[in-house]
């Protein structure tokens, strides 16, 4: 809620990205070796999509702020423990962002009903010579704080449904013996796909080629490599 108020209603300097949420939650819960690499993840995963005109990114610092109270919960600081959470949580940054757009959309009505009542308001005021009453003069505060109000609200709401989902999913999976876990998976591993957002945001088509040839060779590598372990 917080970060989405930072986000979209009061402008905090870099207050709402993974990185920066990252190393606010370490030096508070001295947690280094979990709450770096998934703000490093975070941030290079959607470090290619930019905030400009009707773009809406992803709500990573919500993300973060998922993945690490339940890793701080449960002692995870590998990876290979953290794919499902992180894809879901990835799913509920994207769930953010759509919401917000429908809620951008519902709020246009306002506009529109602001723009007709001071119409109605300095007409009235042309022909009686009156001034307008208190209520239209304070009417664009009160839309305005609506709509802040509104917005907290539903990115609470957004918030607590998806912890709710997130630990509810994690929990029968692993009463029921069911949960994934890859043991050799390491951070340098997750750096590089993520790495894949960072290269995207360059905005150059030679850097698209060389990631996809580097993707297909590490590619080729492991699975030379399995080959080659299978005929041994």
């Amino acid at each position: 809620m917080l970060i989405g108020i930072a986000r979209f209603s009061h402008i905090v300097g870099l207050i709402e990205r993974p990185l920066a949420l990252s190393l606010i939650a370490a030096f508070a819960t001295d947690l280094w070796e979990v709450a770096l690499p998934l703000g490093i993840t975070l941030e290079l995963l959607w470090l290619d999509i930019v905030a400009m005109g009707s773009i809406i990114q992803p709500f990573a610092g919500m993300a973060f702020l998922l993945l690490f109270p339940l890793c701080a919960t449960l002692s995870w600081t590998q990876p290979g423990v953290l794919l499902l959470p992180l894809i879901m949580c990835m799913i509920a940054a994207h769930i953010g962002a759509f919401c917000e757009l429908k809620y951008r959309i519902q709020q246009n009505c306002l506009l529109d009903q602001l723009t007709r009542v001071l119409n109605l308001s300095e007409g009235a005021e042309a022909e009686q010579g009156a001034a307008a009453p208190k209520l239209v003069q304070n009417l664009p505060e009160l839309l305005v704080r609506q709509c802040f109000t509104g917005r907290v609200c539903w990115h609470a709401l957004l918030y607590l449904t998806s912890y709710a989902v997130l630990c509810f999913v994690v929990s029968t999976l692993i009463d029921w013996n069911l949960y994934p876990v890859l043991p050799n998976l390491q951070w340098v591993f997750v750096y590089a796909l993520a790495t894949i957002g960072a290269i995207l945001s360059l905005r150059e088509r030679r850097a698209y080629v060389l990631c996809g040839l580097s993707i297909l060779v590490i590619v080729a590598l492991l699975t030379g490599g399995e080959v080659l372990d299978e005929l041994n």
